[in-house]
């Protein structure tokens, strides 16, 4: 259906990605008609989406959160062959910024090799996200 974590004022689209609900309404000759859906969110605050939510549509949902939180995003599709209700539990999170501070050495020896002590100052780092650290360049280096 979509992410299972987002981040606040990031938009994100929701599909009925659910295999059982895609064979009986998309792939069946007998469903002459594309199915229909209704979208729900709970709790219903926080957030701006289209289309409107309890209503019929065929559109998918087009949703960007305004707090962190936990939210249950529920799909109900019907057409001319079957329904099914299907939901994803999804938690919303501070989008995080990246910082670092680096030591500095005083002098770099005549071997050239140093090592430089680098601390990670960035706060509310949910367990879903990750860093990756790069050098430029990166000739000669290591991470350890």
């Amino acid at each position: 259906m979509g992410k299972d974590t987002v981040c606040i004022n990031e938009p994100t689209q929701y599909i009925n990605g659910d295999p059982k609900s895609k064979t009986i309404f998309e792939n069946n000759n007998t469903c002459i008609t594309k199915p229909n859906r209704i979208w729900d969110v709970v709790p219903n605050i926080n957030f701006t989406q289209t289309p409107a939510l309890n209503v019929v549509t065929k559109n998918d949902l087009n949703i960007t959160f305004s707090d962190t939180g936990h939210y249950r995003i529920k799909l109900k599709v019907f057409g001319d062959c079957n329904d099914k209700d299907t939901f994803k539990d999804i938690v919303v999170v501070q989008k995080v910024i990246a910082r670092a501070k680096f030591v500095s050495p005083p002098c770099i020896p005549a071997s050239g090799f140093v090592d430089v002590p680098i601390s990670n100052l960035s706060t509310k780092r949910p367990s879903a996200l990750g860093y990756v650290w790069t050098i430029t360049p990166s000739l000669g280096t290591s991470f350890l």
